[in-house]
């Protein structure tokens, strides 16, 4: 019932918790870092569905290779591969726009 509902959030949260403290204690702080990282994004897609697994994908693996011809002409992002990270970000449902936006904002 409702005792169970309202239980079980505060028992995940308190194992959580003491998982990443008693694990933090014997990593290196840069180690530590990447842990906070990788459980938070843990959260954010299985408990509150904030990240789709294609926001996934293309956090991990950088989505798929952009021909040159088909990179964003944006005069103040020289960096190849963010541009092509770009341009695999206008491919997510939601993010549509995002190039014309930069190209349009950079003239």
């Amino acid at each position: 019932g409702l005792r169970e509902r309202v239980g079980i959030p505060i028992l995940v949260k308190a194992v959580t918790e003491g998982l990443y403290s008693n694990v933090c204690r014997g990593l290196f702080e840069k180690d530590a870092r990447t842990l906070s990282l990788l459980m938070a994004t843990q959260v954010l897609r299985l408990e509150q569905h904030a990240i789709s697994d294609p926001e996934w994908r293309l956090l991990l693996a950088a989505g798929d290779a952009v021909p040159e011809g088909a990179l964003p002409r944006v005069s103040w992002i020289t960096d190849t591969n963010l541009l092509a990270r770009i341009a695999n970000l206008e491919k997510i449902q939601g993010m549509s726009g995002i190039v014309e936006s930069l190209e349009t904002d950079a003239a």
